[in-house]
């Protein structure tokens, strides 16, 4: 579903290149390379944001599932003077994961994360 809304977002932001461009054409003495400029200011911090902010979710699903392995296996070998520390970080990780999965559930058009997150479960 991610790249529909990269293809959608690149022929609505070509459309507009090519209205902006007729229009400096025809209006500002043949001047069409400015409505190109306008055009890919307005393009270029978009289409950065489109990439990078799913790589970031990724990366943070990666870190979630390395440090719910971790707790899961490691911890019950820890004496138990070490659990405060622990349970503090499980807290911690299992709100990250109710929070993107809200915003997966209610804003999944608007903020693109991926749908891996729906398969992760709690840190017990």
């Amino acid at each position: 579903m991610f790249w529909y809304i990269i293809l959608g977002v690149a022929v609505i932001m070509l459309i507009v290149s090519i209205v902006l461009t007729c229009v400096f054409r025809y209006s500002y003495n043949n001047d069409w390379w400015v409505g190109i400029l306008i055009t890919s200011f307005i393009i270029l911090p978009i289409v950065l944001v489109m990439i990078t902010v799913p790589l970031q979710y990724n990366k943070e699903i990666e870190t979630f599932k390395r440090e719910k392995a971790y707790i899961e296996d490691v911890v019950p070998t820890l004496p138990s003077t070490d659990n405060y520390a622990i349970t503090t970080k499980r807290i911690e990780e299992n709100k990250w994961l109710y929070e993107i999965q809200y915003r997966y559930e209610h804003y999944h058009f608007w903020n693109f994360v991926p749908a891996e997150v729906m398969e992760l479960e709690e840190i017990k």
